[in-house]
């Protein structure tokens, strides 16, 4: 009879290392990027070097001391980690409340950075003496670096989990912010593509969360709730700002002030549970094939950029549009400056209506209803009526793009097995910021006369109007994608 010797249990001594080696190179660069940054803009702010001379002579170590931060930090954070701990217990309601706080923070952060692009144009115009086209090239980088920041974030979650990938995400952005210290304009573009890389995949990484913190069938309606919270307090972040600090610190001074306000979202990190990360690391990496071919997946994607082109692409001409058909003053202006001000109501009805509708119906209608808004406003400008019909198609236009847009991650969330949620919303998010990125450039030869725009909108409105057709055609099978 044979019998087999039992060996005692390995220790896992290089696991042990591992941990240690990622809480010291963490920490450590964390210390370094946080506080070369904050001390750089106290500097600035606090008048210890002219602004008339600034970038000051220190700023090139400053920027040295920063990289060697960030490399020590993803050295840290990107280890492979220690064997996987048990599941903490899931938290409790208050909790549960506070880190969704905590990451709607997160989500402000991501819009207010985009938002401050339109408020530095100007100053940044004047000390470089720019054309209004090679200044355009801000937003473009800018804009460009928030899609690949959807792609990377989104796969990066899967594998690190979420508050790791949310820490990378906020270093990434408190050393981005010595872009305000930049001596060139070449050099702000550079800045500014590795700020939207940083902050522009954090809507994938807090979707991802959400599903943790919430029950399944709130995500739409949380989520979409979230987006319009952080829309509107993005842009008042973004516009207070400069309302405070560009009259007497200049242009600079609204990249350098987001080494505070990183800080302070650095600070309440912690406050996310690590339920978050078991949620997106739990379930087996097998559903991944799944995620390139599947239908539903791909339908989606076509609506968030569908959605992006029309919030963002289109819209973005709409100024321009009117001027050229003779329109002036009204109550158009004042739509057009409030738009983020509109993401908030909006997005509390499009919450109540999906705690009692499904996401798919609530999709359509989105779609259906921008698309025959944007065609109708398209006609408006070619007719060159004025009065109610202009005001009453823009409105729906803007109403219903932001929609779109504020609920198309939300509402896919719920379509995707954990273990690849973040790369679908990563790759949602990223098509909805490149409809915005390309619609601006690819439309500029089209929109500048009524007729043109109205070709705009009838091409934009029927690709809104088929999304909407064939976004709830088909459920898939099992409520998931990927899921076994």
């Amino acid at each position: 009879m044979r019998t087999e010797t039992v060996l005692p249990p390995r220790h896992h001594t290089g696991g042990r290392g591992r941990r240690v080696f990622t809480a010291v190179a963490t920490t450590l660069g964390t210390v370094v990027v946080v506080a070369v940054s904050v001390r750089h803009a106290v500097v600035f702010f606090t008048g210890g070097v002219g602004t008339e001379v600034w970038p000051h002579q220190g700023h090139h170590r400053d920027m040295v001391l920063i990289t060697v931060g960030v490399v020590v930090a993803l050295a840290g954070l990107l280890l492979p980690g220690a064997p996987s701990a048990p599941r903490p217990p899931a938290p409790s309601r208050p909790a549960a409340v506070v880190a969704l706080v905590v990451l709607t923070s997160a989500l402000v952060v991501d819009v207010s950075k985009t938002a401050t692009l339109g408020f530095v144009l100007p100053g940044m115009r004047e000390e470089y003496g720019l054309s209004n086209q090679y200044a355009g090239m801000l937003p473009v980088a800018g804009l460009a670096g928030t899609v690949l920041g959807s792609l990377l974030w989104g796969s990066l979650v899967d594998r690190l989990g979420v508050r790791r990938t949310l820490l990378l995400s906020t270093l990434g952005f408190i050393s981005t912010s010595i872009c305000g210290s930049m001596p060139t304009f070449e050099g702000n573009l550079v800045m500014c593509w590795l700020m939207g890389l940083a902050v522009g995949g954090l809507m994938p990484v807090v979707f991802s969360a959400l599903t943790a913190l919430v029950r399944p069938s709130q995500v739409p309606a949380v989520g979409s709730l979230i987006a319009g919270i952080a829309t509107a307090g993005g842009y008042l972040l973004a516009s207070q700002s400069a309302a405070l600090l560009a009259p007497d610190h200049g242009w600079r001074s609204l990249w350098l002030v987001g080494a505070f306000t990183g800080g302070l979202l650095l600070l309440v990190l912690p406050l996310v549970p690590g339920t978050c990360d078991t949620a997106v690391r739990g379930a087996p990496d097998t559903a991944l094939s799944s995620l390139a071919g599947h239908r539903q997946h791909r339908l989606h994607t076509f609506y968030g950029f569908m959605a992006g082109l029309m919030a963002l692409g289109v819209l973005t001409w709409v100024p321009t549009v009117l001027r050229s058909s003779g329109a002036a003053g009204g109550a158009w202006e004042g739509l057009l400056a409030g738009q983020s001000w509109v993401a908030l109501p909006v997005a509390v009805v499009l919450a109540l209506a999906l705690r009692h509708s499904a996401p798919q119906y609530c999709a359509r209608v989105l779609a259906l209803g921008g698309g025959i808004a944007l065609v109708l406003f398209g006609l408006v400008i070619l007719t060159g009526q004025q009065g109610w019909a202009l005001t009453v198609s823009l409105t729906a236009t803007v109403l219903f793009s932001n929609a779109m847009v504020a609920s198309v991650v939300p509402m896919s969330s719920i379509h995707y097995a954990s273990s690849i949620r973040g790369r679908g919303l990563g790759r949602i998010a990223g098509a909805s910021k490149l409809g915005g990125l390309v619609g601006p450039l690819a439309l500029a030869t089209l929109v500048g006369a009524p007729a043109g725009f109205f070709v705009v909108s009838l091409l934009v409105g029927s690709g809104s109007v088929v999304a909407g057709i064939v976004m709830g055609a088909r459920r898939p099978r099992h409520g998931r994608v990927g899921a076994s």
